[in-house]
């Protein structure tokens, strides 16, 4: 794909057929905006500038989607996507490849991966745990060659060759995996002698195990034909709405032994929490 960085502002992005120029030409507003996350009015959404193909459909996606709203923000997404076919035919291929791999990073099956990942390390008797971060791999390489990443959204540049949706570090072993996609196909990476703090430079190499890659196909990936809101658990709900927002939100149950202001999570918190100013009873059930 063409290396190309956009500069644009986020009304041109939700209203590209109105827009005479090509993103890295139009001049940004200095006007300061800013909006909810619920809010749909093109002016109202903040300015986006130096931005690429994806986070610029990717903002499309989080304006609409209404926290966790799948279906919403893909559509959405796909209004500005044609928008952008018939305003830069010439990135056609460019646009789309973004449009495709938003769509596998939205649709990522947070829970079902999860859930593989802990049956794969009692099966190995290994310890790796998700990062849930969107780490800079801006030194990091693959078999040795250096490599344009979109780890979790974060890109820098249109000719991105490798899109990351999960990372799993084995602290202990210093051991890393990551879990993504090259050309819309599933990869699996692993990179030795590692830690979160020197992830960013580390090497990586294709990982062989039929296992892994299977476990992520199989749990990861929601399939095209799929029903997005019938696949969709209250865990993968907060992985979507985590994402967009640059926040980690961790599962509680009540066998969970944490504190926060002096109080057990989620026992104790619960017995001062109230709904919209209201005491409220909470009860546990399964999501």
């Amino acid at each position: 794909m063409k290396q190309r960085q956009i500069l644009a502002s986020a009304l041109c992005v939700l209203a590209l057929a109105a827009c005479n120029k090509k993103p890295e030409e139009a001049v940004t507003t200095t006007a300061p905006t800013t909006v909810q996350a619920t809010t749909v009015a093109p002016t109202t959404v903040a300015q986006t500038e130096h931005a690429t193909y994806f986070e610029m459909l990717q903002l499309a996606y989080n304006v609409a989607a209404k926290d966790a709203d799948i279906t919403e923000g893909l559509a959405a997404a796909k209004k500005v996507r044609d928008e952008m076919f018939a305003q830069f035919p010439s990135d056609k291929d460019d646009i789309d490849y973004a449009y495709s791999d938003l769509e596998l990073l939205v649709r990522f099956n947070a829970t079902g991966f999860s859930d593989f990942m802990k049956r794969w390390n009692a099966s190995t008797g290994q310890h790796f745990e998700a990062l849930h971060e969107a780490i800079h791999l801006d030194a990091a390489t693959i078999n040795g060659d250096k490599v344009k990443w979109n780890m979790m959204g974060v890109v820098a540049s249109n000719d991105y060759e490798v899109m990351v949706v999960e990372a799993y570090l084995d602290a202990t072993k210093k051991e890393a995996f990551l879990f993504g996609y090259e050309d819309g196909e599933p990869i699996v990476l692993r990179a030795t002698n590692v830690t979160r703090e020197t992830l960013a430079k580390a090497a990586f190499q294709v990982v062989k195990d039929a296992d892994l890659l299977k476990g992520f196909t199989d749990y990861a990936t929601w399939k095209a034909t799929s029903d997005a809101s019938a696949n969709q658990s209250v865990a993968d709900a907060m992985a979507i709405y985590a994402r967009k927002r640059g926040e980690i939100y961790e599962r509680t149950s009540p066998a969970t032994q944490r504190e926060y202001y002096d109080l057990a999570v989620p026992d104790q918190l619960f017995k001062y929490a109230t709904v919209d100013g209201e005491k409220a009873n909470f009860k546990w059930g399964r999501d």
